[in-house]
């Protein structure tokens, strides 16, 4: 892998890191996420409050269903980016990208028509961080032969 290469390389392996102790962070702490996404989402209503007792327990427990599935697709990108990525194999790079843009263009209208557009936010940045080293990366592997 070329030097620049190794520099989108190592964003890519950061940006999964971080999603991944995000979503450890649903589990490890999820009294602090809960606060984080009310703010987020709710703008700071306090959960607990505003639904009650019974559905912030429910809550909790779904934030850590969702924290174990972001920490597995953070493996399976890790999995990808140590493999065929970096190894310039084409299928690396579309399993990464297919990956984040499905996740996206699921999740965002999704949180939107919810009414939810702080999540839409949030998924914006988490967006960014891995479309610019793949942007970056896409003529290197979309233009060598299959």
């Amino acid at each position: 892998m070329r030097s620049a290469g190794r520099i989108w390389f190592a964003w890519l392996m950061a940006a999964t890191i971080g999603t991944g102790l995000f979503g450890l962070a649903f589990l490890v702490l999820p009294e602090a996420m809960v606060r984080f996404f009310d703010v987020i989402v709710l703008s700071g209503t306090g959960i607990d409050a505003r639904f009650g007792a019974e559905a912030g327990a429910y809550l909790r427990f779904t934030n850590g269903v969702l924290g174990a599935v972001m920490v597995g697709w953070a493996i399976s990108l890790a999995g990808w980016l140590l493999g065929p990525f970096r190894r310039g194999e084409r299928l690396g790079w579309v399993a990464v990208t297919a990956s984040i843009v499905v996740w996206y263009a699921l999740d965002t209208p999704f949180s939107l028509l919810s009414g939810y557009a702080g999540n839409a936010v949030l998924n914006t940045a988490f967006l960014i961080a891995f479309a610019v080293p793949l942007a970056a990366t896409a003529r290197q592997f979309l233009t060598r032969a299959k």
